[in-house]
Order: C-alpha cells, then structure tokens, then sequence
C-alpha cells in the first residue's frame, strides 16, 4: 500500500507539472499575441512586413546582376562600410547589398527567395487571411531552404545559386555517401516529399504517366502523318513536274516540223 500511495503522489505531482508548464506556456503565446489583437497594430505589423518582403525581392534580385562588384565590396567591409559606401551597386544601397549577400551568397542561394515568400504570407496572415496555415509554410520553406541549395549545387555546380551552406552540405553529404548515394538520396526524398506533400496515390501516379504517355504518342503520331503528308506532297509535286517535262519534251519535235513546214512555204512564195 505504501509503494501504491507513492507512486500515485509521484504521478499527480508529475501532472502539476505538466499543467503547470502548459499554463504558463499558454500565458508566454497571450502575451505574445497581445499587442496583434489590436486592429491598427495589425495593420502596422502587416504593412511593415509586406513592405519588408518588397524591399528584399528587390535587392535579391539586384544582387544577382551587380553581384561581381558588390561581393568585392561586401566580402572585407565592416556593417557600417558597407551602408556607407557610395561604389555599392545595388538597387537599394548598402543595406540591400549586405543582405542579399548575406542570405544568397553566404546561406540559402537563390532558394532566399522563399524567405520573401513567407514573409508575405506572414503579413497576410496578419492581415486576416485564413486560406493558409502559416505552420506547414513554415514547415516547407525550411526544409526547401535545406533541400534545394544541395539539389542546385549537386547536379548543376553553381556556387552563386546554390550559397555557401549548400556548397558545403552537399560535400558533407557526399562525402559520407558518395556522389551516386548523394544522387539517390535526394531523387528519394523527392519521390517521397511529392506524394506525402500534395496527397498523391500510386494509382493516381500511374494514371498521370500514363496520360502523359499517350499525349506523346498523339504528338508522335500527328508529326509522323504531318511528315508522310509533307512527303506525298513533295512526291505529288515532283510526278507534275516530270509530267510537264515529258509534255515539253513531247511537244518540242511538233514544233520543229512545223517551224521546218512554215520555213519551206515561205521559200516557196519567194521563188514564186
């Protein structure tokens, strides 16, 4: 009975903890969402937010045409060299090229632009739109973030696209795997991330290649008949060309003899 009485009060204070975690952690998520449950903060939020994915789809994309002489400036400048640095090329100043460098160049590659994607989607979110859950946004940026600088720089080996972290995830991957072992690993994690993601079936797979293969036999199909058409034409065209040959050819003897026949008529008439 003892043994039984302890473990009961060794379980219900285990309990309070729980509920007293989970009541504290819901006061932490209360206070956080305090200040947005205000409608104008929501609109300042919001707007700054939108403003924020505008400002950087712009400088990434500057980035990515003046990135020769604005990585020369960025590489050995100190934060403040660089904001105030007039030789900066990029779209908008200093600040824009430091943190596109810093996001494209040093991180994530041209996959950063699901950094203003989601940052978008988090200001409409603030805004009121209910369409989506910002958790699985989240949840799939991140791993896209992972996941497509080490697919871009494995098969393409573009050190701009791709960004330094996924240079150098994908040698630590490959160096514990291998290059084929590399390779098979991430079209697996396509194969599975695919289905699971947009609730694709195995029946549905195959039904969808086997539409694709019958619309590339069509197309092969109506190239063939369009080539024997192209060809019977050709053929039609060159049988009427033989034939007016032949007609020339044919007619052109006529027409000596009766030049020979009009010659001798009009000698005749001289003499006479």
């Amino acid at each position: 009975m003892i043994i039984i009485s302890i473990c009961i009060f060794e379980i219900s204070f285990k309990m309070k903890k729980k509920l007293k975690l989970k009541s504290s952690i819901n006061k932490f998520l209360n206070k956080l969402k305090a200040p947005f449950v205000n409608r104008n903060n929501q609109i300042i939020f919001g707007s700054s937010l939108l403003l924020l994915s505008i400002f950087l789809s712009i400088a990434f994309t500057s980035f990515f045409i003046h990135w020769k002489s604005d990585s020369s400036i960025v590489v050995d400048s100190s934060f403040y060299d660089i904001i105030t640095n007039p030789d900066v090329k990029n779209s908008l100043g200093g600040l824009g090229a430091f943190l596109s460098y810093t996001l494209i160049f040093r991180l994530f590659g041209i996959s950063a632009y699901l950094i203003v994607t989601f940052i978008l989607l988090l200001g409409l979110k603030v805004f009121g739109l209910k369409r989506f859950s910002l958790s699985n946004n989240f949840f799939h940026t991140l791993l896209a973030l992972i996941f497509i600088p080490v697919f871009i720089f494995h098969f393409f080996e573009n050190k701009l696209l791709s960004g330094k972290l996924g240079i150098m995830t994908q040698e630590l991957i490959e160096n514990a795997l291998g290059p084929i072992g590399t390779t098979l690993l991430l079209i697996t994690i396509i194969l599975i991330y695919i289905p699971l993601t947009f609730n694709l079936k195995y029946e549905r797979l195959l039904l969808f290649i086997n539409k694709i293969k019958l619309r590339f036999k069509k197309s092969e199909k109506n190239i063939l008949f369009s080539e024997t058409t192209d060809t019977k034409e050709e053929e039609e065209e060159e049988e009427e060309e033989e034939e007016e040959e032949e007609a020339t050819i044919n007619q052109s003897p006529k027409n000596l003899l009766d030049n020979d026949d009009f010659n001798n008529n009009q000698s005749n008439t001289s003499k006479e």
